[in-house]
Parts: C-alpha cells; sequence; structure tokens
C-alpha cells in the first residue's frame, strides 16, 4: 500500500515525538511504521530527531542557559551541571564513533531489536525492583562519577532498540537517583547526544537530500517537535509518582509482537 509523503512525514513525525523519550525505543517503533507506510528515508528519520530534540531545547531553555559558561545568564551551579552532562557525553561519543559502522551492519534489523525490546523490558523490571533507596534527589547532588557511570549506561543504547532514555534512566535509578533527577539528567544529556549523533549522520547521508523533500522534512520536523513537546511535559509530571513497570511490559508484548510478525513474514527481518 502506498501513502503520500506528506501523511507519512506526519505519522512518523507523531511516533519519533511519542517515542524518542520514553523508555520504548523510537528506533524499532520507526523501523516497523516506516515498513507499514513504505516510507523508509533514512535521512528523513534522522531529521525528525532534530525536532523532537527542539522540545527539549525549548522545554529546558533556561537551565540550559545557565550552563554556558560565556552566556550572561550563566551560574556556576549551571556551569558545573554543563561540565556533567559534557562528561557523561563522553563515553557514548567514543564508543559510538569507534563502533558505528559495525553497529549498522549488523544491528539494525528487526529481529536485534525486538530482542533488544524484550531483554530491556525485563531489565527495567529488575531495576525496579531491586534498586537502592534514592540518595540523590536533586540535579545539584549529581557527582561527576555520578553522571560517567550515566554515561557509560548511555553506551548501551548504541544498541538499537535499547532507547537511550530508558538506558540512561534506569542507569541513574540502579546508582541512586531519584526518578525525577534521572529523568531530567536524561533531558540535559539528549541535548549533545542526539545534537552530535544527528548531525553526524546528516553529513553522512547529505547527498541524498533533495529539492523535493523539503516539504516532507518540514512536515515532519513540526509535527516531531509538537508531539515531543507534549510528551515530555507529561512524562516529567508522570515520573513524580510512577514507576517504569508499564513502559517494561509494554516492551516486552511490543518485542514478542515484533518476533511474531518477523516469523510470519509481516516484517522484513
Amino acid at each position: 500500500m502506498h501513502f503520500p509523503d506528506w501523511f507519512s512525514a506526519i505519522i512518523l513525525g507523531i511516533v519519533e515525538g511519542l517515542t524518542e523519550f520514553l523508555p520504548v525505543s523510537s528506533t524499532g517503533h520507526l523501523l516497523v511504521v516506516g515498513q507499514w507506510l513504505g516510507y523508509e528515508e533514512e535521512v528523513f528519520m534522522i531529521f525528525i530527531q532534530l525536532g523532537a530534540l527542539l522540545a527539549v531545547w525549548w522545554l529546558f531553555r533556561d537551565r540550559l542557559i545557565k550552563m554556558i559558561p560565556w552566556g550572561s545568564r550563566a551560574s556556576p551551579e549551571g556551569v558545573r551541571l554543563g561540565i556533567q552532562v559534557g562528561v557523561a557525553f563522553l563515553p557514548a561519543a567514543i564508543v559510538g564513533l569507534s563502533l558505528h559502522h559495525w553497529i549498522t551492519n549488523h544491528l539494525f534489523f528487526p529481529k536485534p531489536i525486538a530482542y533488544a525490546f524484550i531483554g530491556g523490558g525485563i531489565v527495567i523490571l529488575l531495576i525496579e525492583n531491586f534498586k537502592p533507596r534514592a540518595r540523590v534527589s536533586n540535579i545539584s547532588e549529581v557527582t561527576l562519577a555520578l553522571a560517567l557511570a550515566v554515561g557509560f549506561g548511555q553506551c548501551l543504547a548504541l544498541y538499537p532498540g535499547v532507547s537511550r532514555s530508558g538506558a540512561t534512566i534506569m542507569t541513574g535509578l540502579l546508582f541512586g537517583m531519584s526518578r525525577s533527577v534521572a529523568t531530567e539528567f536524561t533531558f540535559l544529556l539528549a541535548v549533545p547526544t542526539m545534537t552530535a549523533a544527528s548531525f553526524y549522520e546528516l553529513f553522512k547521508f547529505r547527498h541524498d537530500l533533495t529539492a523535493h523533500m523539503i516539504g516532507t522534512l518540514g512536515i515532519g520536523f513540526v509535527v516531531s517537535f509538537i508531539s515531543a513537546w507534549f510528551v515530555v511535559k507529561w512524562f516529567i509530571a508522570f515520573v513524580q509518582n510512577h514507576t517504569f513497570e508499564g513502559f517494561a511490559w509494554y516492551r516486552i508484548l511490543g518485542g514478542a509482537i515484533l518476533l511474531g510478525m518477523i516469523s510470519n513474514g509481516l516484517l522484513h527481518s
């Protein structure tokens, strides 16, 4: 079945915005929906991530501005947090650049992603049930060592289907962060991580960009921004009084459905 490109852009923009910052993996969702729509333009999938990222930039703009050392509104606490975010960014940047081609060639396929869905769901359930008591209840209490631990946790998300936000939030919980601190630090860490990854990928696929894609890219970008804005606002409130177990069961069920679709030929493996 063929759908108009503008329609595919709207649907995929919604999917990106809904899933990018939840612990469910946007990669797996975009893969399945992209195949269903018959629209799998890689450069488009990369570009709409920037729309979702812009939502975080906007919602956290006051805190981000205070993190810029040379900015007029910089604060000692903000600059300190910026250094911690930078430290947390380094492990995934180094490992990602080193293993990028191997990961792309071996793991960006439905079956490994389905296994990551299920495995990630099981890990979330285990951490929720056996995590230590939260010792860090304010983001100002995050140490460089704790930031680095979260950074190494983010490396797990280089495996497609793991979920970047899921890996970093769960690592934070495992090392004593409260849910709200782990979530906020994850959103701040998304800024350098997603910005660097998206622009690197866009540069790599720059020759695939054509003039006729401008409208489609614009639609996907705007829709992704709007849906991500609502999701991030909702998620920040959600984590105050809820566990992540619901997301864990969603991942396990979703992974099982993916494997079923693959075995029945409904999804290209």
